[in-house]
């Protein structure tokens, strides 16, 4: 038995270019080495984490290997790695030389082998003058990353990964987290002081607090270079959008919302696969133009995320239900059970408990700042539960024979504390 290599860089991450890469691998592997597929006793596939569209496999059966064993991995993110990447291990029975196939870009990989083919299935040339999330190295030029916690290491280190920017540099207002960054491989180079990076870099991605994000901008767009792009990573827009507008005309800026994160904090706890799979709400502003969208798309599905547009005040709203209220409603059970009996609550803690309260451990300092941006929409929203509560509250108890006349004074009850909302 012998064994037979094989790569290829997949265009986009969907199901339809994986199906067509692992078609154009495979099926190049059995030509070159005039190979049956009754002859494959296993096939192990892997994929890049920016690939989760399809499994490969799946294709290979429709290709008719029905009897072939399969395996599919993830691979581990690497810093530096290329993207989009397949691969694929093949097990054959018998004797021969093994030829492997390293198809279009992935012929990189292995410049030693003759049968090499820098222009092969993955090239597109329809698509060649669009944007290409990681379709070569450093062509966005320098990332400047802003605030190096959770998110701001976790985009470094996503954006490290993708190949999209030549050189990442950040800046924080704690030296103690630049120097871990640095230390650690996150950035290229840092400082505490923003402005000698800003005048390096193409692109700022401003991950710190969202309330500091609006002050930031008007502080520091004097000092940012004319045709660069700045987007934010903030939790709420409104604010955001309205000094991003404020900017030069030369500046290019978009409001951006990576909906992932987690309830541990700190660039400690930064990953490249944070944003794998999750929504990246973008808004525009004033300096938003086409380019501009363009470049903000390509960066978001560069991490593996996907690009959705939105406007400042629906994007608000929408996560004024989906985000800050649940916080809130967390963070009242879990002082409610930590103010109970401990003797007895302590001792029934369950899942339920725990998954219902682990979004009360997120970071207050940086809650309090949410919810200070978006409070009008917060407030609708936790009014709008306080009437669902009590309406079913009061359903409860007529059903419990508490007091019969509940049930005539629950609408009346409802349309009473919907006036007092609006």
């Amino acid at each position: 038995m012998f064994a037979i290599r094989g790569a290829v860089r997949i265009d986009r991450n969907d199901r339809d270019s994986i199906a067509e890469g692992t078609r154009a691998l495979l099926g190049e592997i059995l030509a070159r080495n005039e190979l049956d597929p009754s002859r494959i006793v296993a096939a192990h596939f892997t994929m890049t984490p920016d690939l989760d569209a399809a499994f490969p496999a799946a294709t290979a059966r429709e290709m008719g290997w029905t009897d072939v064993p399969m395996l599919g991995a993830q691979e581990t993110a690497v810093p530096g790695a290329p993207d989009r990447m397949l691969r694929v291990l093949l097990f054959i029975r018998g004797e021969g030389e093994a030829l492997p196939v390293y198809l279009g870009e992935a012929a990189e990989l292995r410049p030693d082998l003759p049968g090499a083919d820098p222009d092969g299935a993955d090239a597109d040339d329809a698509d060649a003058d669009e944007p290409r999330a990681g379709g070569e190295t450093g062509g966005l030029g320098t990332l400047l990353v802003v605030g190096l916690g959770l998110i701001g290491g976790s985009a470094a280190l996503a954006f490290r990964s993708s190949g999209l920017f030549e050189t990442i540099l950040g800046t924080d207002v704690r030296g103690t987290a630049v120097e871990a960054a640095e230390v650690a491989g996150v950035i290229d180079r840092g400082d505490i002081d923003p402005v000698p990076l800003l005048r390096e870099a193409d692109v700022a991605l401003l991950t710190i607090p969202v309330d500091a994000i609006p002050s930031w901008l008007r502080h520091r767009g004097r000092s940012m270079r004319p045709g660069m792009l700045v987007m934010d990573a903030g939790s709420t827009k409104t604010a955001v959008i309205r000094a991003m507008d404020e900017l030069s005309e030369t500046v290019r800026a978009v409001g951006g919302h990576p909906m992932a994160g987690s309830e541990r904090s700190g660039l400690e706890h930064a990953t490249a696969g944070l944003f794998r799979g999750a929504t990246w709400a973008l808004v525009e502003s004033r300096r938003t133009g086409d380019t501009t969208r363009a470049t903000a798309e390509a960066m978001v599905r560069a991490v593996g995320a996907r690009p959705v547009w939105i406007d400042a005040a629906s994007h608000d709203r929408g996560v004024a239900a989906t985000s800050h209220l649940p916080y809130l409603a967390a963070s009242t059970l879990a002082r409610q059970l930590e103010d109970g009996d401990p003797t007895t609550e302590s001792r029934l803690w369950g899942p339920g408990a725990r998954d219902m309260t682990r979004l009360a451990r997120t970071d207050p300092r940086m809650m309090a700042g949410v919810l200070a941006t978006n409070w009008p929409d917060v407030r609708s929203e936790m009014l709008t539960l306080e009437v669902g509560l009590r309406k079913l509250r009061l359903r409860l108890d007529a059903a419990a024979g508490t007091d019969r006349s509940l049930v005539e004074r629950v609408e009346r009850t409802e349309e009473t504390l919907r006036a007092l909302i609006s």
